[in-house]
């Protein structure tokens, strides 16, 4: 393990909104936060400037006032952003400011709790070569709804076996933004590119995770994963917020879905394989099911619906083995979440990425 040296800088980029407030103060004035507090740190806290809806300007005298309780602390530097400016903008405001101090740079959102050595853990995977570390995603609302409880294992298999499988190839689909850790060297590539990514000509305010993944890997960068740097978010406590950020999450996948074949292309078969399949697999599953449905209804014929639902039955097996080879995870619990989340994938999730290939250029976070 490497042990982080007095005489680097960091910074870690908190990009807070009004709607994590609460969440913000009870993660960072805890005791896992010490770590935070170490004088090596440089810590911006950025707010973007997000405050909406109803009672506006309480929501921003609260947040303003527990910003306040940060910005005399040694090394932080609380931001202020114009409102609405939006997630890269805000990130800007700070990257400006301190990337001629800072050897690396840790992004992190105000409702996501990071483990207390997760700095360390980083660090230890920065080999030569490397210019970008994955955490491990976990859910710090695991009780909230069933599902939540559907998440916690979605999450265990998004981290502990599929970015776990495609780190062997020193690439991952996508490092996600609260467990994102980068050398400043690279952002500095690749920032005003970042900063002015257009697609149809307006700037894209969505997707940065997935952009700054794309282009680390294209530019030959491999990217490490570490699956004991645990950083836990919220995650939708209904089915109809679970879709929503689904569709958002979607209509990046398939706005920047060349650049993303590109550059799984150049880490290796594996990677290029599970792009296709995640790119084209709701599409075919959906023809397929409507042609069968038409043969059905024209001609009588069930045969090829028969076969469909052998190949869906075999996919729901492998899904239950995956989910009962994680640590810990019963027969129960396994067989659980293959019925309810493979009927939520189905019935829902799948007309959901038709619907975000069809409106992958809007730019709006909630629709």
């Amino acid at each position: 393990m490497v042990q982080p040296q007095s005489c680097l800088k960091w910074e870690l980029l908190f990009l807070s909104s009004t709607r994590n407030s609460t969440i913000f103060g009870r993660h960072w004035r805890g005791s896992k936060s010490s770590v935070i507090r170490k004088t090596f740190l440089e810590i911006y806290v950025v707010n973007d400037g997000s405050f909406r809806g109803v009672g506006q300007e309480e929501k921003r005298e609260k947040f303003e006032k527990l910003l306040s309780e940060y910005a005399n602390l040694p090394n932080w530097t609380v931001i202020t952003g114009h409102p609405n400016e939006g997630k890269r903008r805000a990130q800007d405001r700070a990257f400006q400011l301190a990337k001629m101090a800072c050897s690396y740079i840790y992004f992190v959102d105000s409702d996501c709790l990071p483990n207390k050595h997760i700095i360390r853990q980083f660090l230890a995977k920065m080999a030569d070569g490397v210019m970008g570390v994955c955490g491990n995603m976990g859910v710090s609302n695991p009780a909230a709804s069933w599902m939540t409880r559907l998440l916690v294992i979605r999450y265990m298999l998004g981290t502990s076996v599929e970015r776990a499988s495609e780190s062997i190839f020193g690439y991952v689909w996508l490092v996600p933004g609260p467990a994102s850790f980068y050398s400043t060297a690279f952002l500095e590539e690749v920032w005003e590119d970042y900063q002015n990514q257009r697609y149809k000509g307006k700037l894209c305010k969505n997707g940065d995770d997935l952009y700054l993944t794309n282009r680390c890997t294209q530019m030959g960068y491999p990217i490490a994963y570490n699956d004991q740097a645990v950083v836990t978010t919220n995650v939708p406590v209904t089915l109809s917020g679970y879709l929503i950020q689904q569709a958002r999450w979607n209509r990046d996948k398939y706005r920047d879905c060349a650049m993303t074949l590109r550059s799984a292309y150049k880490a290796g078969w594996y990677p290029l394989l599970a792009g296709v399949n995640r790119m084209i697999f709701p599409f075919l599953f959906l023809i397929t099911s409507v042609l069968c449905l038409v043969e059905w209804m024209v001609c009588g014929n069930t045969g090829s619906g028969l076969a469909l639902a052998l190949m869906i039955l075999i996919r729901a097996m492998i899904t239950y083995l995956a989910v009962r080879d994680i640590k810990g995870m019963s027969m129960a619990t396994a067989l659980h979440f293959t019925v309810m989340y493979g009927a939520i994938h189905t019935i829902l999730l799948l007309p959901v990425k038709v619907w975000s290939l069809l409106t992958r250029g809007a730019g709006t976070w909630k629709r």
